[in-house]
């Protein structure tokens, strides 16, 4: 989508970017780029001054670290500048005053919507780490036969011989592997065959050799499941 938005904007089509960066923030509220191509259309394209800023600022919320901080402060003051400027050309400042406090009441709104579908994503997420976690069969407990002292010793050897074969065929390893999709990541694999995102180390360890890093999977690639 994030593809599909800067498309549409390098063909002209702003309005149809704009519409679809809204529906990536609809999807992923903390996608903070989603934020900042909105900010430079409603600023440079869009003429939309105090829409350019908010989504700066939230932009900076979100990458407070960002590289970019010292350029978007100074965007957020032109931004200010070229609306001030605006207002004093329309000449209604009592006009213009309204239509702020109009938008700010809308952004604010925004805003809130926004903090409710976190808190919403956020409910969700627990809510299926609690599934995941109670899908976790556990290990099934060994049960022993103790060898009574009147039991014959042909049926104890034979006993003894059986739960011995029974102990080494689930002592042996099963080796499985897993060929890698579009979209895998060590953690969805490891819930989609373990049920058990924590299982996700366990899958990197174990294949190390061929991973330098967690989130260096190739579609194709064959894994092996610990």
């Amino acid at each position: 989508m994030m593809r599909d938005a800067a498309l549409r904007k390098s063909g002209g089509n702003v309005d149809g970017a704009l519409q679809v960066y809204s529906e990536v923030l609809d999807r992923s509220p903390k996608l903070a780029v989603a934020h900042l191509e909105m900010a430079l259309i409603f600023h440079d394209n869009r003429k939309d001054y105090l829409r350019a800023i908010y989504h700066y600022q939230r932009y900076l919320e979100m990458r407070p670290g960002t590289e970019k901080k010292k350029i978007i402060e100074d965007r957020i003051r032109l931004a200010g500048q070229l609306y001030a400027a605006k207002i004093a050309a329309d000449g209604s400042v009592v006009s213009q005053l309204g239509k702020l406090s109009d938008a700010m009441v809308e952004l604010k709104k925004e805003n809130d919507t926004l903090k409710s579908t976190i808190r919403q994503l956020n409910l969700q997420m627990d809510q299926a780490k609690n599934k995941q976690q109670d899908l976790i069969v556990p290990a099934r407990t060994k049960l022993s036969v103790p060898i009574q002292d009147d039991v014959p010793v042909g049926i104890a050897e034979v006993s003894a011989r059986s739960s011995k074969a029974r102990s080494s065929v689930n002592k042996a390893p099963i080796s499985r592997t897993y060929v890698v999709k579009r979209g895998d990541s060590l953690r969805s694999i490891a819930a989609e065959m373990y049920r058990d995102v924590e299982r996700a180390e366990d899958i990197f360890k174990a294949n190390s050799s061929m991973l330098e890093s967690p989130g260096q999977l190739k579609i194709g690639q064959t894994l092996v499941l610990p």
